[in-house]
């Protein structure tokens, strides 16, 4: 069993499943039911329910300015994986960023595979194109974002 985490809502969660949280300095993706309120807009993430998997931080160790270039979905699920990367191409676009670089690892494939159909489909991405070996080679994916 992991340690409860304390985070600030980052949105209101009624009729939500999930939630976005700030920890610290990164943000995490969170089951409502896995939250207890501690006080204004304050949450405690309860310990981890067997079998279900706690999210893992959206940003972490980023260099200044990768905020909005870098978005890391290893370990999620694919459908975590394009909420996230939703809410990374929303914060580039209104921040005018040209790409996104999504880590997603090698892992079984399904999750790079998911992630890239949907970049392939999305309106916000001109082309996107798996890392240069010094970007992660193919444990990622790079997106060149439309500037408008």
């Amino acid at each position: 069993m992991g340690s409860a985490w304390i985070g600030t809502l980052l949105e209101v969660p009624q009729g939500k499943k999930r939630v976005r949280i700030r920890v610290g300095e990164g943000e995490l993706l969170a089951t409502v039911s896995n939250l207890v309120g501690i006080g204004r807009g304050t949450v405690r993430l309860t310990e981890p329910v067997p079998g279900v998997r706690t999210p893992r931080p959206v940003v972490s160790n980023l260099s200044l300015g990768e905020e909005h270039t870098v978005v890391d979905v290893r370990g999620h699920t694919a459908d975590e994986a394009i909420d996230h990367v939703i809410a990374a191409l929303d914060r580039a676009t209104l921040t005018g960023t040209p790409f996104l670089r999504i880590i997603h690892g090698h892992g079984t494939g399904r999750l790079k595979a998911t992630l890239r159909q949907y970049l392939k489909d999305s309106p916000y991405v001109v082309k996107s194109r798996p890392g240069d070996r010094s970007e992660g080679g193919d444990g990622v994916t790079v997106a060149d974002l439309r500037r408008e």
